[in-house]
């Protein structure tokens, strides 16, 4: 008589498998209790209920198998031992009182790495249903404050009165020259009046942000300098004028990009212009859907954190991070924001 090392392993399997299903019943049942707390967005309160699980059901539920278990990997501590595991004491059950011993040990060891497992589960279901009510607010607010069609200002600002009719007029010509390129056969993520030219150099461009001023240093001091791909991406350009939008709803419901908001410098345009853009994670491209893919052009700018980004939207009640509706810098952009980590 012998047992297989292949027989322990499958067992530990099955035990696992028993016990990961009483725990996971626990913590759904512990969720179940937690929603009121959530309906009313009590968060903390549903996070405290975490201290409530108790794990004494893992254990007693499965307290047979569990001394099944632990006989049988005796039997195969034995069977190394001795070929003939008939007359050994464990086949005689003489060790009982110390299997009773260690089912006390094992019901500890249960109770806190099962306990530690429940917990994470909890608090990760807890944080999700948490993310997605932040999401279904923050998509209420999108259809409520950011209106497409909404009148803006000569900076793109949400307005009451809407542009000058020469901006307007310039602002339709745009979109219809926009729509006769695409037409024929122009190239996605780029715009009619790209501009095929060099970017201008690190040199240049370091001469031009200083004559931005306070916002200038704060971009080079928390931000960073990003160029465009080689090829332009297959993305769908936006609205012209609501480059904080655009960017800003692109980051916000896609987990590959980070928005950033900085300055822009082309070789078409003679100064550095406010801007907002994305990047894709982990990377310096940039992706810009609302000026288009512009290979001449350098950006410089601070990444926002989605949560952060999302935040601020949900605060400020409008798109952009750097100035507030009237023309003011922001707590962010004063560096006195308390979500944000700056650069030391």
């Amino acid at each position: 008589m012998s047992v297989s090392i292949t027989a322990i392993l499958a067992i530990e399997d099955s035990l696992a498998n028993r016990l990961t299903k009483t725990w996971k019943r626990i913590v759904a049942e512990m969720v179940a209790v937690a929603m009121p707390y959530v309906e009313r967005k009590e968060w903390d309160k549903a996070y405290k209920l975490a201290d409530r699980l108790d794990m004494s059901p893992v254990f007693d539920q499965n307290r047979e198998f569990i001394k099944y278990c632990t006989y049988s990997s005796m039997l195969f501590g034995a069977s190394r031992l001795r070929k003939d595991l008939k007359n050994s004491a464990v086949a005689n059950k003489s060790w009982g009182w110390f299997i009773d011993d260690v089912l006390v040990g094992v019901r500890v060891q249960i109770r806190d790495n099962v306990g530690k497992q429940a917990r994470e589960a909890y608090f990760a279901e807890i944080a999700r249903l948490e993310e997605q009510a932040k999401q279904v607010q923050l998509s209420s607010v999108l259809k409520a404050n950011f209106n497409p069609d909404q009148p803006r200002d000569a900076n793109g600002r949400f307005a009451s009165t809407g542009d000058s009719p020469q901006e307007r007029e310039w602002l339709r010509d745009g979109k219809k020259m926009q729509r006769d390129y695409m037409k024929k056969g122009g190239r996605p993520g780029t715009r009619f009046d790209m501009v095929d030219a060099p970017p201008r150099s690190q040199e240049e461009c370091d001469m031009l942000m200083k004559f931005m001023g306070g916002i200038g240093q704060f971009v080079l001091k928390q931000g960073e300098w990003m160029s465009p791909p080689s090829e332009p991406p297959n993305i769908e350009l936006g609205e012209m004028k609501q480059c904080f939008m655009n960017a800003g709803r692109m980051a916000l419901f896609n987990d590959d990009y980070e928005y950033v908001e900085g300055y822009m410098i082309s070789t078409s345009i003679p100064f550095p212009i406010h801007h907002g853009w994305v990047v894709k994670k982990g990377t310096n491209e940039v992706i810009d859907p609302t000026m288009g893919w512009r290979p001449d052009a350098r950006y410089v700018g601070v990444r926002h954190p989605q949560k952060f980004l999302m935040r601020k939207i949900n605060e400020n009640g409008y798109w952009g991070t750097f100035m507030n509706g009237r023309d003011l810098p922001t707590k962010f952009l004063m560096g006195e924001d308390p979500d944000f980590e700056y650069k030391k």
